[in-house]
């Protein structure tokens, strides 16, 4: 007689193969998410070491957030449309220094106008270097100081003040430089661009100008919805985060002046005011400036 398992037996095996795979698969899944975590945090990582290189040519001044080429044009290289007085941003200043725009980006982070694929609007810089998935924390970087007199200073300047010098940085290795930031609107009426991070409470800050009532909080600009900038097309929203990105297990991305990157939740990158999931982003002010990490003096 040949032996063979009995149902009962193959019904066993069938069961405890399932409950392997319903333990195992989240596992998998966790490691998944954490090695994607893991390679932006390098590649962010990348970008925040070419700013590094970009000050040891401007004798340690930072970017500007953006500006704008007076006099000057451009031609899409796709629509051969001529763009006047073209704006450039602290991403494609730069470039030169990255050589790798890719690294800008994060798949991770919705793209309502689809700039990193090849669609319409047209794949090329002057899209990518406004809607990248990390941005500049212009308001203490660019600082218009906090009753807003240093506002445009310079001819060309589109908004906000003077770069500052980075040896003014108090504490580079715990001041954010960058942060992963949210791409928001649809391509029906237009998306919010992402190459300057607002910083929480930076509207109702002393110290510095903050250009729009952004920042964090329900009824910023990050957390549009179908009404007020023809969303969803964020996932999760209103999330209270304002323009500041969580793909990673509710993690966000963030860049120190000293170029060190770490993930962080919102909890922490919000350290030292009184924000909260479900705050109105009008109410939300600065409680500890030590622990504030956007504060240049700090």
């Amino acid at each position: 007689m040949r032996k063979a398992f009995t149902l009962i037996e193959l019904l066993v095996v069938i069961a405890i193969i399932a409950i392997l795979a319903a333990i195992l698969f989240p596992v998998f899944t966790q490691a998944k998410a954490s090695a994607k975590k893991t390679q932006k945090l390098a590649e962010f990582k990348q970008a925040g070491t070419s700013v590094q290189i970009y000050l040891g040519d401007t004798d340690d001044v930072a970017p500007r957030g953006d500006y704008l080429i007076m006099g000057s044009s451009i031609v899409s290289p796709r629509t051969g449309a001529t763009i006047a007085n073209p704006q450039v941003t602290w991403c494609q200043a730069a470039q030169p220094y990255m050589k790798n725009w890719p690294v800008l980006n994060d798949a991770a982070v919705p793209d309502p106008l689809s700039v990193w694929v090849n669609s319409t609007p047209p794949q090329w810089y002057y899209n990518w270097m406004r809607w990248p998935a990390v941005g500049f924390n212009v308001n203490y970087f660019n600082n218009a100081a906090g009753d807003c007199s240093g506002w445009a200073p310079a001819p060309g300047l589109t908004s906000f003040g003077l770069p500052i010098a980075m040896t003014s940085v108090a504490s580079p290795s715990s001041t954010i430089m960058f942060s992963h930031t949210k791409r928001v609107g649809s391509a029906a009426v237009g998306a919010y661009t992402s190459y300057n991070a607002e910083s929480p409470a930076s509207y109702l800050a002393n110290d510095t100008c903050s250009w729009t009532n952004g920042g964090w909080g329900i009824g910023s600009y990050g957390d549009c919805t179908a009404a007020s900038c023809g969303g969803p097309t964020y996932p999760g929203n209103p999330t209270s985060t304002g323009d500041y990105a969580t793909p990673y297990a509710n993690q966000g991305i963030v860049i120190m002046s000293d170029s060190s990157a770490k993930a962080m939740p919102a909890g922490k990158v919000a350290a030292g005011t009184n924000w909260r999931v479900g705050i109105a982003n009008s109410a939300i002010t600065i409680t500890d400036r030590a622990q504030y990490i956007w504060d240049t003096q700090q």
